[in-house]
C-alpha cells in the first residue's frame, strides 16, 4: 500500500492489526504491525485504545534497518526539510515510544532507545572516532525532559558522559556530567573542551597538546554564561604552555613550552586551583 498527506511524497507501507473488546474493562485490546519501505523501519503497537473516552495506553517497539544520518536525511527530505549536518551511524538495539492519555486528559509520549556502535562527526560536536553505547530516555510529563547517556571505551581512554534537559514552566535547565580516565590529550579532546566557557577557559591558560588525564567535568546550563561549573583535571605527561589565567591584561604566566607536566587542575566557577603542577 502507498499513503500520501498533504503535499509530502507518497510512502510505501504495508499494516496490518486488529482490536477486540477486553474481557475487562471499557475500550479495546489492539495490536498492530507494519512497515515502512523507506527508510525501512518495522515495527509492533500493543495496548488499549477506548474510542468513547478517547483513553488510551499503546506502546510501538521500532525496528530500523538503518541508523544512521543517510537514513534520518530520507524522513527529513519527504517532509520537505533539510538534511542533518552531521555524520553517524550507529546499530540500534531497541527503540520504545509510549503514548498514554486518560480519559478526559492530555497525551503524555515518551521515548527510550539504546545504540550500540555508534559514531558521530559534524561542525558542532568532536567526533566520535570509536565506537560507543548510547541510551536515551525522553518524556513530554511534567512540561518535558530528557537525558542521555554515552559510554566509550578504546585506546583514547574511557568516557562516561550524561546529559540532562528538563523543561517545566521556567527557562530550560541542562546539566553535563563527565567522567573520563586515561584520556588521551589530542586536537579533539581539546576542540571538546573549548565547547563550554570553562572549558575554553582552562585551553587558553594551558594550551595542551599532547598526554593523558583523568577528568571529571560537571557544567549546568552550558548554552548559557554563568551557568555553574565544575572541573577536575589529573594531568599525566601533558604538554602545555602556561599562558595564565583571567584577563589578558592582568594574567600571569610562563609561556614557554613545557614537556611532560603532571598534576592537578581544579576549576569551581571562576576560582582556578593548581596542585602540585611540574614540568620538564
Amino acid at each position: 500500500a502507498r499513503a500520501r498527506a498533504g503535499g509530502y511524497p507518497s510512502v510505501g507501507a504495508a499494516l496490518f492489526g486488529f482490536g477486540a473488546p477486553r474481557r475487562h474493562g471499557p475500550g479495546l485490546a489492539v495490536q498492530a504491525r507494519g512497515r515502512l519501505q523507506e527508510p525501512s523501519v518495522a515495527g509492533a503497537v500493543a495496548g488499549v485504545l477506548d474510542p468513547a473516552t478517547g483513553a488510551l495506553d499503546l506502546t510501538a517497539d521500532v525496528e530500523l534497518a538503518r541508523c544512521d544520518d543517510a537514513a534520518l536525511a530520507s524522513v527529513l527530505r519527504r517532509l520537505d526539510l533539510p538534511p542533518p549536518e552531521v555524520s553517524f551511524a550507529a546499530r540500534a538495539q531497541s527503540l520504545r515510544v509510549r503514548c498514554e492519555r486518560p480519559a478526559g486528559g492530555e497525551l503524555r509520549a515518551s521515548v527510550a532507545a539504546e545504540l550500540t556502535a555508534a559514531r558521530a562527526s559534524g561542525a558542532a560536536l568532536p567526533p566520535l572516532r570509536t565506537a560507543a553505547d548510547i541510551t536515551v530516555q525522553a518524556s513530554t510529563a511534567d512540561g518535558g525532559s530528557a537525558r542521555l547517556r554515552l559510554t566509550q571505551r578504546s585506546d583514547l581512554g574511557a568516557l562516561d558522559l550524561t546529559a540532562a534537559g528538563r523543561l517545566g514552566d521556567g527557562a530550560p535547565k541542562f546539566d553535563v556530567r563527565l567522567h573520563g580516565e586515561d584520556v588521551r590529550i589530542d586536537r579533539d579532546v581539546v576542540r571538546a573542551l573549548q565547547s563550554f566557557e570553562a572549558g575554553r577557559q582552562v585551553v587558553a591558560a594551558l594550551e595542551p597538546t599532547s598526554g593523558r588525564g583523568d577528568l571529571e567535568l560537571f557544567v549546568e546550563n552550558p548554552h548559557e554564561r554563568g551557568g555553574a561549573t565544575d572541573l577536575d583535571l589529573r594531568l599525566r605527561d601533558v604538554g602545555v604552555t602556561f599562558r595564565g589565567f583571567g584577563e589578558p591584561a592582568q594574567r600571569v604566566g610562563f609561556p614557554l613550552p613545557r614537556a611532560n607536566a603532571s598534576g592537578r587542575v581544579r576549576l569551581r566557577d571562576r576560582v582556578l586551583l593548581l596542585d602540585d603542577v611540574v614540568s620538564t
